[in-house]
């Protein structure tokens, strides 16, 4: 008898363990704020041996200038030597205002903390890290069918193509889609 339950329990556990994680993943996607940034950049190699899309949020949004005083946020407090002191609790963020945001609408927070986000009116923020005066988005790279590459390829050769993501209250977020340009119009 033991060993009946051990084979209903060896088949049914993993098929719910996969099942609370697909349960957890489509709560992340209808839970949080839809923000489109656009693509300018991807790296054709992974395309074309599928499985992976490597792309880069346009630059304008993605250089995002760390340590400009006109991009630091207003609470940021300086330290006897005049450098920046840096939140450890909250860490760095963009802030955007819309859901589909103007370049311009970028703002870097140094300590993105619930105050700081307040103050610059944040609709939204994306949680990342400052490497060599430049922000660094966590979203990179999206998961295609082997089989699609030379589509995608294709339309990515295009000018226009943007990256929706969905975005939590914690300042991380998911890849929900790649949008495409209209191309009605050719």
């Amino acid at each position: 008898m033991k060993r009946f339950y051990g084979s209903i329990l060896a088949v049914f556990l993993p098929i719910l363990v996969l099942a609370s994680l697909a349960l957890e993943r489509e709560i992340d996607l209808r839970s949080g704020k839809v923000l489109i940034l656009p693509i300018t950049g991807y790296d054709p190699r992974d395309l074309l041996s599928g499985h992976f899309l490597r792309f880069q949020i346009d630059p304008r949004y993605s250089e995002v200038q760390c340590d400009q005083d006109s991009n630091a946020s207003s609470l940021s407090t300086v330290g006897e030597t005049g450098v920046k002191l840096q939140s450890s609790e909250y860490g760095s963020c963009v802030c955007f205002e819309n859901r589909e945001p103007e370049s311009y609408e970028a703002k870097y927070i140094a300590d993105c903390s619930p105050s700081e986000r307040e103050i610059l009116k944040c609709w939204t923020y994306i949680k990342g890290n400052c490497k060599y005066n430049r922000f660094e988005y966590p979203f990179r790279k999206y998961f295609i069918p082997e089989d699609k590459a030379k589509e995608w390829d294709a339309k990515l050769r295009q000018p226009g193509a943007k990256v929706q993501l969905r975005m939590q209250e914690d300042g991380s977020g998911l890849i929900e889609k790649i949008i495409w340009p209209d191309v009605s119009g050719q």
